[in-house]
């Protein structure tokens, strides 16, 4: 006889960022919407998952004379809760946002519109580490403009996934750019690794990428606009 399906509810119904969709590895099923969110711990996939992580744990063990208590309560289901932790920040992997446009009559080449700053939180795909911060768009329409609430999606939708920043930025305005076919469009995002932080230089810090298109690549004063609603956006 079968044993029931248990799901860990991973929803966050005041995440403006969550979306419709699901991410599917064979059994094993993510189901993220707008109000709830589930990881199948059933699945088999998910149980080779945790085996893995308990086997990494006893192997890093082992490298610093094993002296962690494996077993105690604190950290009896510390390989579980990493998995569940990692699937919620590659859930973006699979995750399909509905980019609904409206038709817009004025299509002058210097009318800009920004959105910022969202925030957002991704994985290092070189050390597994989280990174975060925060993301500011802005566009020059030509015949058609994107429903506010998309930005944040599509921002979620590239960060929670394995990233580098410079790709995650680059991803972000080129599918942007493929749907609105604006004039314009340029992504800026200000990172801070933990991967920086916590091994190597161990050095606090705050990386910043850009991608710029059209207008806002060639138009000087487009481009210091944007930089202007950066700066002032960081202190509302």
């Amino acid at each position: 006889m079968s044993s029931p399906s248990s799901s860990i509810d991973i929803s966050n119904s005041s995440d403006p960022t969550s979306n419709g969709g699901a991410f599917v590895v064979s059994t094993h099923v993510i189901s993220p919407s707008k109000n709830k969110s589930t990881i199948d711990t059933s699945s088999t996939h998910f149980r080779a998952a945790v085996q893995g992580a308990k086997i990494m744990l006893e192997n890093l063990n082992t490298c610093v004379g094993g002296v962690i208590d494996l077993e105690s309560e604190d950290m009896r289901d510390t390989a579980k809760r990493h998995v569940k932790a990692l699937l919620e920040m590659l859930a973006g992997h699979l995750m399909n946002v509905d980019m609904t446009t409206f038709a817009r009559a004025d299509t002058q080449e210097d009318n800009l519109v920004f959105v910022g700053a969202m925030p957002f939180k991704s994985l290092c795909k070189h050390h597994l580490l989280p990174f975060y911060g925060t993301a500011y768009i802005a566009y020059v329409p030509k015949d058609k403009i994107l429903g506010l609430s998309k930005f944040a999606r599509v921002v979620k939708k590239y960060a929670t996934r394995f990233q580098v920043q410079e790709d995650l930025t680059s991803q972000i305005c080129d599918d942007i750019n493929t749907v609105l076919e604006p004039h314009g469009v340029g992504v800026i995002m200000e990172g801070r690794h933990t991967c920086m932080l916590c091994r190597g230089a161990e050095s606090p810090g705050v990386t910043i990428t850009q991608d710029l298109k059209g207008v806002l690549k060639t138009n000087e004063i487009l481009r210091k606009e944007f930089m202007d609603h950066v700066k002032f956006s960081r202190h509302v």
